[in-house]
């Protein structure tokens, strides 16, 4: 009862005098192209680190492909086709 009363006590003291300050998004700039989000999926499994099941779709699949970033047998071989 105590600790809860405390605690009721600090929030109405906090809420009268004190409002959290709002912080504005950070601009980060703009979203990667497909180019460059292609290049990164391509190192990822050009390389030998690790590579998480599911973290390439199908689609990024595709575009790696089409750009000739990578070959079906290296996404075979890394288990991602």
């Amino acid at each position: 009862m105590e600790r809860a009363a405390q605690r009721d006590s600090q929030t109405a003291a906090d809420a009268s005098g004190r409002k959290a300050k709002r912080q504005r998004k950070r601009d980060v700039g703009p979203p990667p192209s497909d180019d460059q989000l292609a290049r990164f999926y391509a190192a990822k499994v050009n390389s030998d680190e690790y590579l998480p099941n599911g973290m390439i779709s199908n689609a990024m699949c595709e575009a790696m492909l089409a750009r000739r970033l990578v070959t079906a047998d290296r996404l075979r071989l890394r288990g991602v086709r």
